[in-house]
């Protein structure tokens, strides 16, 4: 008896965690326009690990006429928004690195912004943000649209 009950507390709390742990794929894309003549789209995949915390990876492509170059970037992202509901804040952290700017030399890059998700069905919504990218030495302020799905 000793060696059962807590053997029956295990597998309830192991059911129980796997209940409230059950990851779910999220997707998002966005296009952006910033202050330094910096424009672009992004995209990042992954999964939804907790109620509004969301862990994936994804890819950034920027438009710079400024620089004569079109940065390319890979990254890592974490995304976490604070409420359950239609409308709710969220905050980004983006950290990757890729081609940079001038001579296509490798560059990192570092972003992160906080914006505002607008939940139009359970699976597919729109996202307003402003974000601040730093590429190399160059940094980026930005405004971007996109969705979720």
């Amino acid at each position: 008896m000793k060696k059962i009950l807590p053997l029956i507390i295990a597998i309830i709390f192991g059911v129980s965690l796997a209940r409230a742990f059950s990851p779910q794929y999220k997707g998002f894309a966005d296009m952006y326009t910033g202050i330094s003549s910096l424009a672009g789209m992004s995209t990042s995949h992954g999964l939804v690990i907790t109620d509004g915390l969301f862990v994936g990876a994804g890819g950034d492509i920027a438009l710079s006429p400024e620089h004569y170059t079109n940065p390319m970037v890979l990254f890592a992202e974490g995304r976490y928004k604070f409420m359950k509901r239609r409308i709710s804040p969220f905050v980004i952290l983006r950290a990757g690195g890729g081609l940079g700017f001038y001579d296509n030399d490798g560059c990192y890059y570092i972003s992160q912004g906080g914006g505002c998700s607008f939940d139009l069905t359970e699976k597919f919504g729109l996202d307003a943000s402003i974000t601040t990218s730093l590429y190399n030495s160059t940094f980026a302020f930005s405004f971007r649209v996109g969705i979720h799905f």
